[in-house]
């Protein structure tokens, strides 16, 4: 044919892009020898990094015994490695060649993989951080090797798996949740949490706008241990998930991952992210060191069901005071008991107020009952008469509330420490085996014995029964059935609380007694208007 028209021929094709298959870069890698997990060992923990699975398959905690105490404690699920990278579209989800090792000390691995069907080589580097025990620092870049721009799409991230501990609940799971994911959004200083009967039922709308919410760190954590993942820049959004365990006697995992947002690459280019890593116990002044209120997921500013930044001051003196108290006293289950006289001692003063303003309102009981009887068509007239009666005998009857509103934040911030402190568990004090769980002795059939609960149970029987009340045969049956009630609703507790709540009892029964011995002098037998 005419050269002119051969020209014309090949002008009127398409341009075919360049195949991404098969790139030749990878070719390399499938020569290579199958690698090993490498092991990367810190005085407080050993990290197993699996190149072939892309993250952290195993964190293996000296300091810490498993739920059996036959072994050390260890984290991770093989099936879910965290730090693990791949495309966020499932459909376009990239399989990776052979890893090749580039660098290995006993404190750092450096890795790389080829992404196959695409010019794209993902590099990753995990790290003991210098900075603070349970920490690992964690580079991740990925590069363009071909010459045509790639848009990489979302890239998601394994933010690890976590299994239960099997701790104790409580009512409601007042002892301590055992599995759940915090998020910290953008821009906030309080957590999200998400317990593993949310994440069950999490529905579709919920789980299209966490996928594009942007949150600082992801933390998957049962009760006292924690993989908290916090990038340089932050996660544009995430994922909360439920499996099931890979062994069948084990229950099911919590799992999460961050999105990180979309980069374009020139051939050539290539793009890094940076992370600080978290895998290990919840230890509070470790957390607080990687400076983004990643402390929070201790719960330590919980009041009622509600977060308070002045909440977790209380809660925290009340932890140093056990810390301390424990540095000087053989075990926890004394330094709670220190904790607790230290406590009512300082509370000692209004509660004696409190018990010389029941005394007074008993004493006058007989003059309100002929009020009432007097005036019972009249409610303004004797309201009226019934202030009147109290002014003459020097009662303030909003008095009584005041040790108890003084104490409820107290309370809640003991509440707080007992059941998230991981320096609890398994803790022993006389008989407990450990702290952090029930006290049981024995069982009858299928019902425990723990003696701490019962205990806990008498003393506020016996409370209830040495403190005068006014209230008629009705009300005082009501409260009966509301301790028995309250003792059931603790009586799975963590032991660390319901021996916090029984010596508080005894204590309290005690001062009362003290009170009641204390003549008040005119006051105690009020004169007749």
């Amino acid at each position: 044919l005419p050269k002119d028209l051969v020209a014309a021929a090949a002008l009127s094709e398409p341009e075919v892009e360049p195949e991404l298959t098969a790139a030749v870069h990878h070719a390399d890698f499938e020569t290579l020898d199958d690698v090993q997990t490498v092991t990367l060992e810190s005085e407080f923990a050993d990290y197993v990094v699996d190149p072939n699975a892309g993250g952290v398959i195993g964190a293996r905690l000296h300091a810490y015994k498993n739920e059996e105490r036959t072994d050390d404690m260890e984290l991770g699920a093989i099936e879910f490695p965290i730090l693990a990278v791949r495309a966020r579209e499932a459909a376009s989800g990239w399989l990776f060649t052979k890893p090749r090792l580039e660098e290995q000390t006993k404190e750092s691995v450096t890795f790389a993989r080829g992404v196959i069907g695409h010019p794209l080589l993902v590099e990753q580097q995990v790290s003991l951080s210098p900075d603070a025990p349970y920490r690992l620092k964690y580079k991740l870049r990925v590069r363009n090797t071909g010459s045509q721009r790639i848009d990489l799409g979302d890239l998601r991230l394994s933010c690890g798996a976590m299994a239960e501990l099997g701790t104790a609940k409580g009512f409601m799971g007042a002892g301590g949740m055992d599995q759940r994911l915090d998020l910290m959004p953008a821009g906030k200083t309080k957590p999200k949490t998400y317990p593993i009967h949310k994440i069950a039922k999490l529905k579709a709308e919920k789980i299209e706008e966490l996928s594009t919410s942007e949150q600082q760190w992801v933390a998957v954590q049962n009760k006292y241990f924690a993989s908290i993942v916090t990038p340089t820049g932050g996660f544009s959004g995430v994922e909360l998930t439920l499996r099931d365990a890979a062994d069948e006697a084990e229950s099911e995992l919590i799992a999460g991952y961050g999105f990180l947002e979309s980069r374009s690459l020139a051939g050539g280019e290539y793009t890094d992210w940076e992370f600080d890593v978290h895998l290990g116990p919840k230890i509070r002044d470790v957390l607080q060191t990687m400076g983004q209120n990643q402390d929070r997921v201790m719960q330590f500013d919980l009041f009622m069901f509600f977060q308070f930044k002045w909440m977790e001051a209380i809660s925290s003196l009340i932890f140093w005071l056990l810390l301390t108290f424990e540095s000087y006293l053989p075990g926890y289950g004394w330094s709670i008991m220190a904790l607790t006289v230290l406590i009512r001692t300082i509370f000692w003063p209004v509660t004696h107020r409190a018990t010389m303003l029941s005394r007074r309102l008993q004493a006058v009981a007989p003059e309100m009952k002929e009020l009432k009887e007097k005036y019972k068509d009249d409610p303004q007239r004797m309201q009226e008469k019934t202030w009147e009666l109290y002014k003459t005998h020097k009662i303030n009857p909003l008095a009584g509330c005041l040790p108890m509103v003084l104490q409820i934040p107290v309370f809640f911030a003991l509440f707080n420490v007992l059941r998230n402190a991981i320096e609890l568990r398994q803790e022993s004090w006389l008989w407990v085996t450990d702290l952090s769980k029930p006290d049981t002795i024995a069982t009858l059939g299928s019902i425990p014995l723990n003696p701490l609960a019962v205990t806990m149970g008498l003393s506020m029987f016996l409370q209830q029964y040495l403190t005068p009340s006014t209230a008629d045969p009705n009300q005082k049956k009501m409260m009966q059935f509301m301790t028995i009630g309250f003792m059931f609703m603790l009586y799975t507790m963590p032991s660390g609380l319901t021996l916090y709540w029984t010596v508080n009892n005894i204590i309290s029964i005690i001062q009362y007694r003290v009170t009641r011995a204390k003549p008040e002098g005119n006051d105690e037998q009020p004169a007749k208007s």
